[in-house]
């Protein structure tokens, strides 16, 4: 795969081993809801769907109308649902395709039925409860009038009930009793449905995090995305076996010897303190490489760190190669992954760009090639 100028290695294999890592935190009664928005995180949702069909996952969560209709197009046999905001005018194209929308607020609940009763049909729907994050949700408050006006509508096909833990991946004594009580609340807000001789559907509350620190906290679905490709999902007290599917490389397009006292890039924010070989490599924040690792990150050539000089431009970044022997144009870099038993890990990665694994991946962009392996 080399002389290519940038792009990343997704392990199919990888995704099959976090599924059954998965399954072990799980009894077989607990349905999986593979959380695939954007792209799967940016590792490529149709691709990696396909694998988890064949895994046995059936249900799929993304954030929005164009995302769950691309699913839709290529699988006609899953269960979709999306957790965030919908325009109320895609509400009967998503019900035609047999798509559940959440429901995030009483007002949203009673314009969604006015579509339904002037257009005539049905629309599938997960309630999703605020119990504590302040994102999203009915309060566990809503009175017995708008609860009925939920589960009891016929306009309405409730197929679950769920809300969203905000510190499960946290051991601080104020977090752990934060969750604790968003899933006192959950409780609460589902036996009062119940009491009222109404159906929940099924209940979700965890997401990776949760599925190994609360192991009660399961109900009869777990919401997982970031378990499933191999990230790190923060303090965990288990620490399960990870298997990172991406990898990230780019190719070296240019080496020079650059004299002391020379600057490099835009700014000239590095100036060499003596001669230093330097390479151009094909990677730029246009990719979705991090800006912020200017003068700071780094890259690994034949498994010798390599760190990035001067500011990152769109399309290349330069990085010092003076220690690495026998360099040659079209030399793999490796920017996430693996070189002669050194490593960089997305965390690693992350850590140094003062972000989150999450958005290091999701903006990793298009024309970076995606080969699946």
């Amino acid at each position: 795969m080399d002389n290519r100028r940038c792009y990343v290695e997704i392990s199919k294999e990888n995704l099959r081993k976090n599924v059954d890592v998965l399954k072990k935190y799980i009894s077989e009664n607990t349905g999986i809801i593979a959380v695939v928005k954007d792209d799967f995180y940016g590792h490529g949702v149709v691709e990696l769907t396909k694998v988890l069909i064949e895994c046995g996952i059936k249900k799929f969560a993304v954030s929005c109308f164009q995302e769950a209709m691309q699913l839709r197009e290529q699988f006609s046999d899953i269960e979709i649902v999306i957790l965030g905001y919908v325009e109320s005018h895609y509400y009967k194209q998503l019900a035609l395709n047999n798509i559940a929308i959440n429901i995030s607020s009483i007002d949203m609940a009673k314009k969604l039925v006015e579509i339904c009763q002037k257009e005539n049909f049905i629309s599938a729907v997960e309630v999703a409860v605020d119990t504590g994050m302040s994102r999203n949700g009915i309060s566990i408050d809503t009175s017995e009038q708008d609860l009925r006006f939920i589960y009891q509508n016929p306009y309405l096909l409730v197929k679950a009930t769920y809300s969203h833990l905000a510190t499960s991946d946290s051991f601080l004594k104020k977090n752990q009793d934060n969750t604790l009580k968003q899933k006192a609340n959950f409780d609460y807000l589902c036996n009062r449905v119940e009491q009222l001789s109404l159906y929940c559907g099924d209940k979700h509350l965890c997401a990776s995090a949760g599925v190994i620190n609360y192991p009660d906290f399961k109900y009869n679905m777990v919401r997982v995305g970031f378990m499933l490709l191999g990230f790190d999902v923060g303090e965990v007290n288990n620490k399960f076996q990870r298997y990172p599917l991406l990898s990230w490389y780019s190719s070296i397009m240019r080496i020079s010897t650059i004299k002391k006292g020379s600057i490099i890039s835009y700014g000239g924010t590095y100036i060499c303190q003596q001669d230093r070989k330097i390479a151009t490599i094909s990677v730029g924040y246009g990719d979705g490489y991090p800006r912020r690792l200017s003068n700071k990150g780094y890259v690994l050539i034949k498994g010798i760190r390599c760190n990035i000089v001067g500011r990152i431009c769109m399309d290349q970044m330069m990085v010092d190669v003076t220690d690495v022997k026998n360099i040659d144009i079209n030399d793999k870099v490796v920017l996430v992954g693996e070189s002669s038993g050194e490593m960089i890990t997305l965390n690693q990665l992350a850590n140094l760009a003062d972000t989150i694994v999450d958005e290091l991946v999701c903006n990793i962009n298009h024309r970076v090639e995606r080969i699946y392996i």
